[in-house]
């Protein structure tokens, strides 16, 4: 069973869409309970006690009472695993809506031609889920081995960096030194898992990033890394095209 919500104050839209969303799922074979919010606010109220939460949250950018950013905002800051998908009128918001990490993005007048696209990404993304591991040789300090080889789920990974030519893995829980490998290699793999290559020191996963500026990254967690500028470009475009693939065509 996939949980989603949808949350829109326009009603005959949502009677609209809503169905379609039913039978797309019902033609891929998945079962789906469909809940609809008319405010930001209320399925807040709902998100913050229900279980099972929802796994697809559709979510209108213009709304009244609290609009669809600042509902993004407090619905990552409870939980960072469900798939946003933002609806609006306005198609050139996409740009400006990456640091909520989001799955898709649907003009409300072109629902035909991005609707479906953004409900594959959102299954896609759901079944891609599971943490798959990451098996790294770290150096054991304290103990009589020199290194032991640790399973990191590649989710929990926030960056990885390189400091006097020894390379580090910063994960939600710990930090590790990795053993004899050599920081191009790890920029290798990793990058084709999707990180981000920031700086020829660091590379970052995009699930922790929140927002980008001139010469530096900025994570969720508050920390700064430092981002070559000639390499801001290709930062951004990976970024935007790792969420609004299908938009950008």
């Amino acid at each position: 069973m996939i949980n989603i919500a949808f949350c829109d104050d326009d009603l005959s839209f949502l009677k609209i869409v809503i169905p379609l969303v039913e039978e797309e799922f019902n033609r891929r074979k998945l079962k789906v309970d469909c809940s609809m919010f008319t405010n930001g606010k209320k399925l807040l109220e709902v998100f913050k006690v229900r279980k099972p939460s929802f796994d697809i949250i559709f979510l209108d950018l213009d709304m009244p009472v609290m609009k669809g950013q600042s509902v993004a905002k407090a619905l990552r800051s409870i939980d960072k695993n469900f798939k946003l998908i933002f609806i609006t009128a306005y198609e050139n918001e996409a740009l400006n809506m990456f640091q909520y990490d989001v799955a898709g993005f649907v003009p409300k007048n072109q629902l035909n031609k991005y609707l479906y696209e953004s409900i594959k990404r959102a299954i896609t993304l759901i079944e891609e889920d599971r943490p798959y591991m990451q098996i790294l040789p770290v150096y054991m300090p304290n103990r009589q081995e020199k290194y032991m080889d640790m399973k990191i789920p590649l989710n929990d990974i926030i960056l990885i960096e390189s400091i006097n030519k020894v390379s580090y893995v910063h994960t939600t829980r710990d930090t590790y030194q990795v053993y004899h490998i050599q920081f191009t290699k790890l920029v290798e793999k990793f990058t084709g898992l999707g990180f981000l290559d920031i700086h020829r020191t660091c590379i970052v996963n995009p699930k922790y990033v929140s927002s980008v500026g001139e010469s530096n990254i900025y994570l969720d967690n508050g920390e700064i890394l430092i981002m070559s500028r000639r390499k801001r470009k290709e930062v951004l475009n990976k970024l935007v095209n790792n969420i609004y693939e299908e938009v950008i065509r």
